[in-house]
């Protein structure tokens, strides 16, 4: 990556890449674990032949803990709606600096991408946020496929280390930054289109220092959107799953009504096919009053995420480089409305309630009729 920075610039791309660690090891977590964790999974770097050269922190003096939503059971909607775990996710205060080349035949391409990828990046990684660099010419198109091999590089290092690696997305953010430096005043974010913005720093042209000084003030930021975006997946996984239980509800209920329309010699038939409905819509009710209380709490924690998003975004100068991204999740959580679940448990409750209130009306009135027929033979005994 060797240049005096002429018309060139440094085009950035940042995600998530989280080193989870288990439950024992978090028991005695401190710097010299984690330290111990970090070095492991360098280790699976440099082991890597793409991976060119990887800066090893001599010591961890701080480290961030924050729980994050962890998704690991997006697949068992009794698990899903219950609430499902949080895990930690790490940040050092000193990120990881690795440089890796690969040959552009070599990489991913994604769809009929008109730029080459880069073959050289330098990479920034402080156990949880990636970004990934790369030089060209300040008006040359940013390649779509920019930066992809060296997520994955460093996921495949993270599990050829021990430990599991957890890819929130969107990664990479679907917003690239265009870096440039000798600027007469800065840091400066400007905005550059749909796709793109610009950060301008005053500081001479250097890759690493422009890449350590865009990482440090995209970090808060950073943090906030992946929080809450993790949380956003958890939302309309939620949904989905009190959606699928609202039509198996009203599929029931349509069910039974109609056994109550057959003839006859179809009723006794068509009531055994259902036996047990009762007990099966109880159940599915109660796990989509679980659902929409899950959606209420999950959403208040999306909501603080966002404010602390916001916040961080005002602190570097209004530019939020996680806009596109958290625009399409604003949407679908804003549109989330559990009223028609609601009236659907409702209604179904009143057939339940009407059916009790039936039995319970047949049982008084023939327990009046035995009393008093009886009552009416012992009056009429000599």
């Amino acid at each position: 990556m060797a240049s005096n920075g002429s018309n060139r610039c440094l085009i950035g791309r940042i995600g998530a890449v989280h080193l989870r660690l288990e439950v024992s090891e978090l028991k005695s977590l401190s710097a010299d674990r984690l330290l111990e964790a970090i070095a492991k999974v360098i280790e699976a770097l440099n082991s890597d032949p793409r991976v060119a050269r990887v800066d090893k922190p001599k010591r961890i003096d701080e480290f961030i803990s924050r729980n994050v939503v962890a998704n690991d059971d997006l697949s068992d909607a009794d698990a899903l709606v219950s609430g499902g775990g949080s895990y930690p996710w790490f940040e050092i205060g000193q990120p990881i600096l690795f440089k890796v080349h690969v040959p552009t035949k070599n990489q991913p391409r994604y769809g009929a991408d008109l730029e080459d990828a880069p073959e050289d990046y330098l990479a920034l990684w402080n156990g949880s946020l990636l970004m990934v660099f790369w030089e060209q010419e300040q008006d040359t198109l940013i390649p779509m496929q920019g930066g992809q091999v060296v997520r994955d590089l460093l996921r495949e290092a993270i599990v050829a280390a021990g430990f599991r690696a957890q890819v929130i997305g969107p990664s990479f953010a679907h917003i690239d930054i265009r870096i440039t430096s000798n600027a007469s005043a800065g840091p400066v974010f400007t905005r550059e289109g749909t796709w793109e913005v610009g950060l301008a720093l005053v500081q001479a042209w250097s890759p690493t220092g422009l890449a350590a000084s865009a990482m440090m003030l995209c970090r808060q930021p950073a943090e906030a959107f992946y929080r809450s975006t993790a949380t956003a997946t958890r939302i309309h996984f939620v949904h989905a799953a009190l959606s699928d239980d609202l039509v198996e509800l009203l599929k029931l209920q349509m069910r039974r009504a109609t056994v109550q329309l057959a003839p006859p010699w179809a009723w006794i038939v068509q009531r055994w096919e259902i036996r047990g409905w009762r007990r099966s819509a109880r159940r599915i009710m109660s796990r989509m009053w679980l659902a929409s209380a899950q959606l209420e709490r999950l959403r208040s924690e999306w909501e603080a995420s966002i404010l602390h998003l916001n916040d961080a975004v005002r602190e570097i100068g209004g530019v939020n480089v996680f806009e596109v991204d958290t625009t399409g999740d604003r949407r679908d959580v804003e549109a989330i409305n559990v009223k028609l679940p609601l009236d659907a448990i409702a209604y179904v409750a009143s057939r339940l309630d009407n059916r009790d209130v039936v039995v319970a009306t047949t049982l008084g009135a023939l327990a009046g009729a035995v009393a008093g027929a009886i009552a009416g033979h012992l009056v009429a005994s000599p």
